[in-house]
């Protein structure tokens, strides 16, 4: 099992901007700011990598936006996946700490930072309710894709 110090120790050689709130949990704070909340929780024998993304919709498309998830996590999710915990929208993945190394942690961070940049303005278009501060920094983000010709 891996220990707290060595998961750190492994944050550190990634160049990672992150909080260590307590034991066992780290914040990420991606280098373009659109994932505020990327959050790794050690708890041997897993590790597991967890981020919210909105609040889950509440109008009449609420099952249209489910139906879309799950072929989110059918089609084009390699590791992880997105569920719904308390009325908001998560994506999460699991790995086992036992033989976890570096080149596993930094895979499964840029794999949900992959995935949300993806997929995000997809799930954003059935918002309805304003954006939090988290999705905001997502919105802008996009806005810098898009106007940078991405």
């Amino acid at each position: 099992m891996r220990s707290n110090e060595e998961i750190e120790a492994f944050l550190l050689q990634l160049g990672a901007d992150y909080q260590a709130p307590q034991e066992g949990m780290w914040i990420i704070h991606d280098e373009y700011e659109h994932l505020e909340n990327i959050v790794i929780y050690n708890d041997p024998p897993v590790i597991t990598f967890r981020c919210k993304l909105m609040a889950v919709p509440t109008s009449a498309r609420r099952a249209e936006f489910c139906e879309t998830l799950l072929r989110l996590n059918a089609t084009e999710m390699v590791a992880g996946a997105y569920g719904i915990e308390d009325e908001h929208v998560v994506i999460t993945d699991t790995l086992q700490s036992a033989n976890l190394d570096l080149n596993e942690l930094q895979a499964a961070v840029d794999g949900l930072s992959l995935a949300i940049s993806v997929h995000y303005p997809i799930l954003g278009e059935y918002r309805t309710e304003p954006p939090t501060s988290d999705e905001s920094a997502l919105d802008a983000f996009d806005e810098r894709l898009n106007s940078s010709g991405n």
